[in-house]
């Protein structure tokens, strides 16, 4: 078997990005509906190959504290944003040094 040459490898990635290239394009231009067909079958083949579709607990939770902290962030940024001058609620020490 002989050795890869630069030129060879460097010939070979820019053949695979190519490809990646045009799988990109491809992707764009599907339509809802060829989305939605190709999702089902993904779901089809996991039921009949008797995976489990049920979602784990623990990702379950994970999921919950990300949406908690979500809402803890977005809720103290529009009271920020409310209230000129303070942070987290508290009034900043601005104009004073």
């Amino acid at each position: 078997m002989s050795e890869l040459t630069a030129a060879q490898a460097q010939a070979y990635r820019q053949r695979w990005q190519a490809v990646a290239e045009v799988e990109a394009e491809e992707a764009k231009a599907k339509t809802i509906e060829q989305r939605w067909l190709e999702l089902n079958a993904i779901y089809r083949m996991a039921v009949a190959l008797g995976l489990p579709l049920e979602q784990d607990s623990s990702e379950e939770v994970v999921y919950q504290r990300w949406a908690k902290l979500r809402k803890k962030v977005t809720h103290a940024t529009q009271r920020d944003r409310a209230t000129p001058g303070t942070v987290d609620g508290r009034p900043t020490n601005s104009g004073s040094l």
